[in-house]
C-alpha cells in the first residue's frame, strides 16, 4: 500500500478480473507502472473515469482522458497521461515505462500470457496464472511443470498429476518425480508410484521420504497448507531451508532404521 499525498477514497475502486482494489491515485499509478503487462483493453474505461471524478475529485485527469478517448487515443497513451498528471514518477521512470510497453508490443500472444501468468504467480492471484496459463497454445515443458506446481499449491492434486505427467513424458528428471512421488503420499497412495520404480533409486526414495517426513513436522507447527505450498515451489531453495544438520542427522538414523 502506497501513502498517499492526494485524496484517498474510502470506496475502493474494484479491479475484479484481479482481484484488486485501488483506493487513491498513487495507487492506481503504482498499478500501472508496475504490472502493465495486466492491463487489459478496456483498462480505461467510463467506471474508471466516474471513480476518479467523483470519489477521488480528479476532475482535470478525468477531463484529459475523456478527451484522449473522444480521439481514439491509444491505451498506453492514456496510461501515461494517468501518470504525468500524477506527478508521482519522474522523466526518467516513465521514459522507461514507455521503453516497457514497446518491449511488451513486440512479443507474441502466448509470451504476453506467460508474463502475465507469472506476474500474477507472484501476486499470489494463482487461479488466474492458472487461466493465463492454459490460454496458451505451444506449451513448452517448463510451463507445464509451473502450471503443475500451482496445482499442488492450491491442493488440486488430479490436475497436478496430469501436468507432471505430461511434463514427465517429455522429459523425465528427479525434480518431476519427485513432485509426483509426493502427490501420491499425500493421497496415501504412494504404491502408485510403482511405475516410476525404475527411474528412481531406493536412496532417492529415502531422500524424498525424509524431506517428506520433514514437511509435516513443520507443518505441525505452522499450518498444513503453508506446507503443501513449499511443496511445490518452482525454486528448491525452498526446501528444508536452514534445517540440513537436522536433515542429514536424520538420514543417517532413517536408514539405519533409527
Amino acid at each position: 500500500m502506497l501513502l498517499s499525498c492526494k485524496k484517498t477514497s474510502g470506496i475502493p475502486y474494484r479491479l475484479k478480473e484481479l482481484d484488486l482494489n485501488i483506493y487513491s491515485l498513487e495507487e492506481l499509478c503504482y498499478f500501472i507502472f508496475n504490472f502493465a503487462v495486466l492491463i487489459s483493453r478496456n483498462f480505461i474505461n467510463n467506471n474508471l473515469l466516474d471513480y476518479l471524478d467523483h470519489e477521488l475529485d480528479m476532475h482535470d485527469l478525468v477531463e484529459i482522458l475523456t478527451n484522449d478517448m473522444k480521439e481514439n487515443k491509444r491505451m498506453e497513451t492514456m496510461l501515461i497521461d494517468i501518470l504525468k498528471y500524477s506527478n508521482y514518477y519522474s522523466d526518467k521512470d516513465i521514459a522507461w515505462f514507455i521503453a516497457e510497453i514497446e518491449k511488451l508490443k513486440k512479443i507474441n500472444q502466448d509470451e504476453q500470457l506467460e508474463k502475465a501468468g507469472d506476474t500474477l504467480k507472484d501476486l499470489n492471484k494463482l487461479e488466474r496464472a492458472i487461466r493465463a496459463y492454459e490460454k496458451i497454445k505451444n506449451k513448452p515443458r517448463s510451463l507445464i511443470i509451473k502450471i503443475a506446481n500451482i496445482y499442488g499449491r492450491l491442493q488440486m492434486f488430479d490436475k497436478a498429476i496430469l501436468y507432471y505427467e505430461q511434463a514427465n513424458t517429455i522429459s523425465s528428471d528427479d525434480d518431476v518425480l519427485k513432485k509426483i512421488y509426493y502427490i501420491y503420499k499425500l493421497n496415501n497412495t504412494p504404491e502408485r508410484f510403482q511405475e516410476y520404480a525404475d527411474k528412481v533409486t531406493l536412496d532417492k526414495i529415502t531422500d524424498w521420504d525424509v524431506e517428506y517426513i520433514e514437511f509435516k513436522l513443520q507443518a505441525d507447527a505452522n499450518g498444513q497448507i503453508n506446507i503443501i505450498d513449499e511443496m511445490f515451489l518452482m525454486d528448491d531453495k525452498y526446501i528444508l531451508e536452514n534445517v540440513n544438520n537436522m536433515i542429514n542427522k536424520f538420514k543417517i538414523e532413517y536408514r539405519n532404521g533409527f
